[in-house]
C-alpha cells in the first residue's frame, strides 16, 4: 500500500535547484520532527530546477505519520499541474442536484501533487487541493524534452514496480504447509464479514457516488489501497493494455468425464452446471415467466411477485455459486458448500412463505403454485442431502 498524507500537511519544502535530487522537508500535525527528503530523480518540467514552498490552512490530524523521519529513495511524480475535478457544492446539494435530474457542479482545479518511493517505507503520496504554494521566480536549471520524457519513464517503471511487487507479495503471504479446511461455522462467519463489508460498500456509494472522484474515495474509505495505487499507476500509462493473446492457444476448461451426472449435467446451450443448481435455475425462469404474464391486481399483490421473482434469482445464484464448481473440482471445499447451501436454504423458505400471500390471489392458477411449491421442496430436500454429504465428509 501506499502512505497517503493530505490532511495532516502543515507546511513543506522542496528543491530540485541540484539537477538530479529533490530535497525537502515536511511538517505534519504531531510529528515531533519533520520528515526529511533526499531523493534521487527530478520533478516533473513545471517544478524542475526550482524550490517550492506551501502550506496547508486547514490542517488537522487524520493521517498515518508513523514515516521513518529520513526518507531516502527515488523520486516519482512531482508537480503543481495536476488537475483535479472537484464538487462545487456540497454532497447534499449534489444529492439534490442528481435527483432533480441536473448535471452536478464542478470545478476544475490545480492540486500539488509530491510522489517518492522510499527505501523504507514504499510509495508515499502527498496529494491536497488545499496546499497553498509558491514557486521560486527563476529555475536553477531548465528540463529538455529528452530528460522530461526519460524522468516520466522512470517513474512509470517505479510505479508499475511497486504495483507488481504488492501483487507478488499478497500471492506469497500464505504459511508453509496446507492449512486444514475451514468448517460451516467459519465459512459463515467470513460471509457474514463479506456481507458487512457489501453493506459499507454501498452506503459509500450512496454517500460519494456524485463526487467526481467517487472510485477513489470509496477505496480509500474501505482500506483497498491497493484500488487507488491501480488506478495511479493506470492513468500513468504504467501498464500496456494491449495484450497480444492467440485465441487459438486458449483452451477453455472441460468438466471432470467420471463426474458427470452427478456433480454436472450439459445444459441446452453447452455449458456445464450442478443438477441441483440447473433445477433452482429453470424455476427461477418459469416462476418469473409466470408471474410476468399475470395482470397485477393492487401494488400490494406485484411487490410480493416481484419479491418471488427476485427471491428466486437469489437462490439460483447461491446455488450456482455453491455447487457449479464441483464440475472442475476433485476435492471439495465441504465447509464453504454447507455455509453456501444454509444460506441459500434462508431464500428459499422465504419465497415459500410468500407463496402462502400469492395464493390468496384468486386470479393466480392454484395448480400452478402447488407445482412450483412442490419443485421447491425437491430442490430444499436435495440441498439437506447434499448438506449432509458434506458435514459427513468434514467429520471423516
Amino acid at each position: 500500500m501506499a502512505w497517503r498524507l493530505s490532511q495532516s500537511i502543515l507546511k513543506g519544502e522542496l528543491d530540485n535547484r541540484e539537477r538530479g535530487w529533490v530535497f525537502g522537508r515536511l511538517w505534519l500535525v504531531g510529528g515531533e520532527a519533520p520528515i526529511e527528503l533526499n531523493l534521487q530523480g527530478n520533478c516533473l518540467p513545471d517544478l524542475a530546477g526550482s524550490r517550492i514552498v506551501f502550506k496547508n490552512p486547514n490542517a488537522c490530524a487524520g493521517d498515518d505519520i508513523s514515516l521513518t523521519v529520513k526518507q531516502e529513495g527515488q523520486v516519482g511524480d512531482v508537480t503543481a499541474s495536476r488537475k483535479v475535478k472537484l464538487l462545487a457544492c456540497s454532497l447534499d446539494e449534489a444529492h439534490r442536484s442528481r435527483e432533480a435530474g441536473e448535471r452536478t457542479p464542478t470545478r476544475i482545479a490545480n492540486t500539488l501533487y509530491l510522489e517518492w518511493f522510499s527505501d523504507s517505507d514504499g510509495r508515499v503520496v502527498v496529494e491536497s487541493a488545499d496546499l497553498v504554494f509558491e514557486i521560486g521566480a527563476d529555475p536553477a536549471w531548465q528540463m529538455s524534452e529528452e530528460e522530461a520524457f526519460e524522468q516520466a519513464e522512470k517513474n512509470r517503471l517505479a510505479i508499475r514496480r511497486f504495483v507488481e511487487s504488492n501483487e507478488s507479495r499478497d500471492a506469497t503471504t500464505e504459511v508453509d504447509g496446507q492449512e486444514p479446511p475451514l468448517d460451516e461455522f467459519e465459512w459463515e462467519l467470513r460471509m457474514r464479514e463479506s456481507d458487512d463489508l457489501t453493506d459499507r460498500y454501498s452506503e459509500l456509494l450512496e454517500t460519494y457516488g456524485e463526487h467526481p472522484d467517487c472510485e477513489r474515495i470509496v477505496a480509500r474509505q474501505m482500506g483497498w489501497h491497493w484500488v487507488d495505487d491501480a488506478i495511479d499507476a493506470d492513468e500513468r500509462g504504467a501498464f500496456d493494455t494491449t495484450i497480444d493473446t492467440n485465441a487459438a492457444e486458449l483452451v477453455p476448461q472441460e468438466p471432470n468425464p467420471e463426474s458427470e451426472g452427478r456433480d454436472w449435467i450439459r445444459t441446452r446451450d453447452g455449458r456445464a452446471k450442478h443438477p441441483i443448481a440447473y433445477r433452482a435455475q429453470v424455476l427461477s425462469a418459469r416462476i418469473s415467466r409466470y408471474f410476468r404474464a399475470q395482470p397485477f391486481c393492487n401494488n400490494s399483490q406485484s411487490d410480493v411477485f416481484e419479491w418471488i421473482t427476485s427471491e428466486s434469482r437469489v437462490l439460483s445464484g447461491k446455488l450456482a455459486g455453491a455447487l457449479d464448481g464441483l464440475a472442475y473440482i476433485s476435492t471439495p471445499d465441504h465447509g464453504f458448500i454447507v455455509a453456501y447451501l444454509k444460506r441459500g436454504l434462508k431464500h428459499l423458505e422465504s419465497i415459500l412463505g410468500a407463496f402462502t400471500e400469492v395464493q390468496k390471489n384468486k386470479d393466480i392458477d392454484p395448480a400452478r403454485i402447488r407445482r412450483f411449491r412442490a419443485e421447491l421442496f425437491k430442490i430444499r430436500e436435495e440441498m439437506i442431502t447434499m448438506m449432509n454429504i458434506s458435514r459427513d465428509a468434514l467429520g471423516e
